[in-house]
């Protein structure tokens, strides 16, 4: 009576080796990777560097009546150093 408990066991093992306990789905997990999720808002260019982001994420500096955008804090601040 064990050995059939253990021979049951030790097949199940080896089954559960070789099949991979794959699922329906193939048991492989995707790595393809998807495009970002579109945000909804328009890209805007950085006076500084030229480097395109989100409105939604960029810097917004509004300089001789106007609004000016940058990728960062630290471009913003860099072009306030360059003499015009």
């Amino acid at each position: 009576m064990i050995r059939l408990l253990i021979l049951g066991v030790l097949g199940y093992l080896i089954y559960q080796l070789f099949a991979g306990g794959k699922s329906a789905g193939g048991g492989k997990k995707s790595t393809a990777r998807r495009p970002p999720a579109d945000s909804g808002g328009r890209m805007v260019k950085c006076a500084s560097c030229g480097l395109y982001v989100p409105e939604n994420e960029a810097v917004l500096k509004r300089q001789g009546g106007g609004q000016v955008f940058y990728c960062s804090e630290k471009c913003a601040a860099g072009a306030k150093k360059k003499p015009d």
